[in-house]
């Protein structure tokens, strides 16, 4: 498996392991922020203003 589709399927994951959380909660919403650095580029997500969460 190449790199760039092992970081595919982790970011798959993230979405939706994040929209599952936003769902429970029924309120919050992720932001998410894209970075890059030397060693690499990802997403940061946060979870904001929930009810539960």
């Amino acid at each position: 498996m190449r790199t760039t589709e092992v970081a595919e399927l982790y970011r798959s994951l993230q979405k939706q392991i994040t929209l599952v959380l936003e769902e429970a909660d029924g309120k919050a919403e992720f932001t998410e922020e894209h970075w890059k650095k030397d060693i690499g580029e990802g997403f940061t997500r946060v979870l904001q203003n929930g009810r539960i969460i």
